[in-house]
């Protein structure tokens, strides 16, 4: 035993039955070593995505808030500042791109 505690967190494809995606981003709210070359199902980073703009309605809006303000203040508590939103679009033919959007509960 070397004194050193690792604890891993496993969790499901948030994506998993979405459809077909035609961009995916991690976003950590930094721009140090976050761009990565765009490739065909490659997940992007924070630089990235500095060119675009999401627009929600505002149920949506406070709603995403919301979760990432609970996320945050439990991952504070637990002296962890580690956080990545996963962002994902998908076009849609019809012009624009649908949200894709998945809610999970989890207990904390």
């Amino acid at each position: 035993d070397n004194g050193i505690n690792t604890q891993f967190v496993v969790m499901n494809n948030i994506f998993e039955g979405a459809p077909d995606l035609d961009f995916m981003y991690d976003l950590k709210g930094t721009t140090e070593d976050r761009w990565v070359d765009p490739a065909p199902g490659k997940c992007l980073k924070d630089n990235n995505f500095a060119e675009n703009t999401l627009y929600f309605e505002d149920d949506i809006a406070r709603g995403v808030h919301a979760a990432i303000s609970d996320d945050t203040k439990f991952l504070e508590k637990q002296g962890i500042m580690d956080y990545s939103l996963m962002v994902a679009l998908a076009y849609r033919p019809s012009g624009g791109f649908q949200p894709v959007a998945r809610t999970r509960t989890y207990s904390k």
